[in-house]
């Protein structure tokens, strides 16, 4: 009986080894997604990759919320499951396991959903097992994970609480990665204005040179010049030609 004891013992500690062990290795890829200059996309994909192979799932998905609906922004499975979820946004109810998630802000496990009678979703039905995990940051709902086995094969709740878990962390990485986005993007929008700016400042200067020494300017380039500053002079609304001197 002790040996039989200590071996269970010994069982259950190898497996929550092992679930710390994957779990530290899908927080390792996310980071490594974040560390790319790849934008927000692959955290996305990573996540739902990483929350699929944690509970030895068949396929993963998952939805951020816009506005009062939940847009379908990763899917591995691919093919008519996933572009009609591209096309039909959730509503937030219990009809489906991601509206059902985002309304609850707790995990919900549908063991079959054929024994569900309050799930309703109108598109492809390949899988029968599901679960969502809502992802939320600092009281915020971000989006939610959903997990699906094509059979009927219930998850556990040690897998539950282990994918709750990685979902919690997995907010915070995809917070952040949006930040970084709109801050890349910002940079980006400034930096072309201040090119934009600079550049007509420029050839407005040439312009007023052209139109004040244009003796000082062989032919060939002279023209070049008058025709760019020309152009950027029409951007600003002056109707103004400079013709050479032959």
């Amino acid at each position: 009986m002790a040996n039989l004891a200590s071996e269970s013992v010994t069982a259950k500690l190898s497996r929550e080894l092992e679930a710390v062990r994957e779990q530290q290795q899908a927080i390792s890829a996310v980071l490594r997604a974040l560390a790319r200059p790849a934008g927000l996309q692959p955290v996305l994909d990573t996540v739902v990759e990483s929350c699929r192979r944690l509970c030895h799932a068949d396929h993963g998905a998952m939805w951020l919320l816009q506005g009062e609906l939940l847009a379908s922004v990763a899917h591995d499975a691919g093919g008519e499951v996933a572009t009609y979820d591209r096309q039909h946004p959730h509503a937030v109810d219990r009809t489906t396991a991601a509206g059902r998630t985002a309304l609850t802000r707790k995990p919900v496990h549908i063991p079959d959903i054929q024994k569900d009678a309050e799930y309703a979703y109108p598109g492809p039905r390949p899988e029968r097992s599901m679960l969502g995990v809502p992802m939320i940051f600092e009281e915020d709902l971000i989006g939610v994970v959903v997990v699906v086995r094509i059979e009927p094969e219930p998850f556990s709740d040690e897998e539950i609480a282990l994918v709750q878990t990685f979902a919690d962390q997995a907010a915070v990485a995809i917070t952040n990665a949006r930040l970084t986005e709109a801050v890349e993007r910002q940079r980006t929008e400034l930096a072309r204005f201040l090119f934009e700016h600079h550049r007509n400042a420029v050839l407005h200067r040439i312009a007023e040179t052209i139109g004040l020494a244009d003796e000082l300017l062989p032919g060939e380039h002279q023209l070049a010049l008058a025709q760019r500053a020309d152009e950027d002079l029409e951007q600003l609304g002056i109707d103004r030609r400079i013709e050479s001197k032959q």
